[in-house]
């Protein structure tokens, strides 16, 4: 196999593709430095998507952010130290937990009543 070579693989050595047509025709754009069909629907979709989201920013970016403390614990997994600044979130039975997770959802509620009217 050493002498053989595949249809659309790339020549040993000079890193050129043999044969262009038994490549998949994403892979032949960008081989002609041309943008493919697909690479440019995405260009003009995130361009069309970056401009309504600045004109009518969604109901969500308008509210303020709920903080939550930053209490770091060290954890130790295989040796490895990994420090978590919200571990504290998991203990659902904790009153700071249950005061923080009612104002989070007071926040999408009022959100979400912004989306029906």
């Amino acid at each position: 196999m050493s002498g053989r070579r595949m249809k659309g693989h790339a020549t040993p050595g000079t890193g050129k593709i043999r044969n262009k047509k038994t490549l998949p025709a994403n892979r032949r754009c960008l081989l002609s430095g041309r943008m493919c069909f697909s690479s440019r629907i995405r260009v003009v979709f995130s361009a069309i998507w970056d401009l309504v989201w600045r004109l009518h920013p969604p109901a969500f970016a308008q509210l303020p952010a709920i903080p939550a403390a930053r209490e770091p614990v060290t954890n130790i997994y295989h040796g490895v130290a990994v420090v978590d600044d919200y571990q504290w979130l998991e203990d659902a039975a904790s009153s700071a937990v249950r005061d923080w997770t009612r104002r989070q959802n007071e926040r999408t509620r009022a959100c979400s009543t912004s989306w029906s009217s």
